[in-house]
């Protein structure tokens, strides 16, 4: 899940007051929040500076990707909601790691079932 991270430990915190429901363990598999309906968000993070992907994907058991990118401040410059469908679609697999990654590409940010919820994230106030 990557919520060792700073990084995602902030992104955590800003969609709990989005979404609602829950953090879920670090042993809960795929998924980072459940909402109070019952959908699963998979939370990523990535700082431009520190590469050019979001975390690796293992598993497709959530609903939503929520797609993070914070500043050096670990302020929120973009933040994306993308269905799993949408995510299975664009992914590229990793077979040393047995993993997907998502990249923040033209047709990633163009794509129709893409919600930026950017100002959403921003403005939460922690």
């Amino acid at each position: 899940q990557g919520t060792e991270s700073l990084g995602c430990h902030f992104a955590l915190s800003r969609n709990r007051p989005l979404y609602g429901g829950h953090i879920l363990p670090n042993s809960a598999k795929s998924a980072d929040i459940q909402t109070d309906d019952g959908t699963l968000l998979q939370v990523k993070t990535r700082k431009p500076n520190k590469g050019k992907q979001f975390g690796s994907i293992r598993s497709w058991d959530f609903a939503y990707l929520i797609a993070i990118t914070l500043g050096d401040k670990y302020e929120v410059i973009r933040a994306l909601k993308i269905p799993v469908s949408t995510c299975k679609e664009l992914a590229d697999h990793r077979a040393h790691t047995n993993s997907f990654i998502i990249k923040p590409t033209r047709k990633l940010l163009s794509h129709a079932d893409i919600e930026d919820v950017t100002d959403k994230f921003q403005s939460v106030v922690l």
